[in-house]
């Protein structure tokens, strides 16, 4: 059994080494914009990656159903954030 968590523990570093997705491009003011539009809603978001770290998530909870939206670490995150703010307009 200690054969195959070690199997995985590096298959998961691996993945991890080869992230692209980074909040840290992301620009802070829309990141800010997007808070103060879902929280103005009663709403929380939640940012974070896939487990991989290959792309960007985010949770969104107060807003009907709790929803997780994902988009792949090569986007533009800019672009990406600049349409969800657009929905919370």
């Amino acid at each position: 059994m200690a054969k195959k968590d070690e199997q995985n523990d590096s298959t998961r570093r691996r993945r991890r080494q080869s992230q692209t997705a980074d909040w840290g491009s992301a620009e802070p003011e829309l990141l800010s914009e997007l808070i103060q539009r879902i929280t103005a809603r009663d709403g929380a978001i939640r940012f974070g990656y896939t487990t991989d770290g290959g792309a960007y998530s985010v949770g969104i909870y107060g807003d009907g159903k709790p929803f997780t939206e994902f988009l792949p670490g090569t986007a533009d995150v800019n672009d990406w954030l600049t349409g969800f703010i657009e929905d919370y307009g």
